[in-house]
C-alpha cells in the first residue's frame, strides 16, 4: 500500500525525446521513444506497463497519476508514428471481465461452506453468463488503421472495413458512450466505451473514415 501511495505522487514528463520519469523518492531516468514499444494496462495492478520490442518492461505508470488519460494518449500517438501501417490501438484500462473471471475461482472454493443459499444459487445460475461475456462480448482492444477497425475480445475478434461504412455517431451519456457504426448492407455494429476515451475513439474513427473516403474519391 505505501508502495502504491508513493507511486502515485510520481509524474512523469513528456518530450519530443521520450518520457522522463520523476519518482517521488529516487533519481529520475529517462526512455527514449524509439525504445518504446507498446504500453500495456493490467487492471488488477491498477497499471500500464511500458514495454521495449523485446517484451520487457522499461516503465510503471499508476492509473492514480494526475493526467493520465492524456499522458496515455500522447504515448498512443508517438507509438502510432512508428508502426508501418500507422495504426492507433485503444486498451479498456478495466475490463470488468478479467475481473470476473479472477473472482470467479474464489467464488467456488467458498461454495462448500456457505451452502446452496437462495443467493449463491442465483449467482451460480449467473456464472456461465459473466463468463461467456467476458470471454466473448466484452472488447478488450481496439486497433485503428486506414483502412477500418479490429475489435478484439478475448477469445475472438471482428475487422470492419472503411469500405461498408456508412457513419460513425457516438450516443449516450458522458462517461458512458456508445459508439454506433452504420454499415453498407450490413447489421449496424455498436459498441460502449466506459471513459473518457469513448469521445476520442469515435473522433478518430470518424477522422480516419472520412480520410479513407477522401482519398478513395482521389484515386477514382
Amino acid at each position: 500500500m505505501l508502495r502504491f501511495y508513493a507511486r502515485t505522487r510520481d509524474h512523469i514528463i513528456a518530450s519530443e525525446e521520450g518520457l522522463t520519469y520523476h519518482p517521488h523518492t529516487g533519481n529520475p531516468f529517462s526512455i527514449l521513444w524509439s525504445q518504446i514499444a507498446d504500453l500495456r494496462p493490467h487492471a488488477l495492478r491498477n497499471r500500464y506497463d511500458v514495454v521495449d520490442h523485446q517484451g520487457q518492461r522499461l516503465l510503471k505508470i499508476s492509473y492514480e497519476l494526475e493526467k493520465i488519460d492524456d499522458l496515455v494518449s500522447i504515448i498512443r500517438k508517438n507509438l502510432q508514428n512508428t508502426t508501418a501501417d500507422k495504426h492507433l490501438t485503444y486498451h479498456l484500462k478495466r475490463p470488468g471481465g478479467t475481473i470476473l473471471l479472477w473472482i470467479l475461482p474464489l467464488f467456488l472454493v467458498q461454495m462448500p461452506s456457505t451452502g446452496f443459499t437462495p443467493r449463491t444459487t442465483f449467482l451460480l445460475l449467473l456464472l456461465p453468463l459473466g463468463a461467456a461475456w467476458a470471454l466473448f462480448y466484452e472488447i478488450r482492444r481496439i486497433t485503428l488503421d486506414s483502412q477500418g477497425l479490429t475489435i478484439e475480445y478475448l477469445l475472438r475478434r471482428t475487422r470492419l472495413s472503411f469500405n461498408d461504412v456508412q457513419g460513425v455517431k457516438l450516443e449516450g451519456p458522458q462517461g458512458w458512450h456508445t459508439i454506433r457504426i452504420q454499415r453498407n448492407g450490413l447489421k449496424l455494429f455498436k459498441f460502449s466505451w466506459r471513459g473518457d476515451e469513448s469521445s476520442m475513439i469515435w473522433k478518430t474513427t470518424e477522422d480516419t473514415w472520412r480520410a479513407f473516403l477522401s482519398e478513395k474519391q482521389t484515386k477514382v
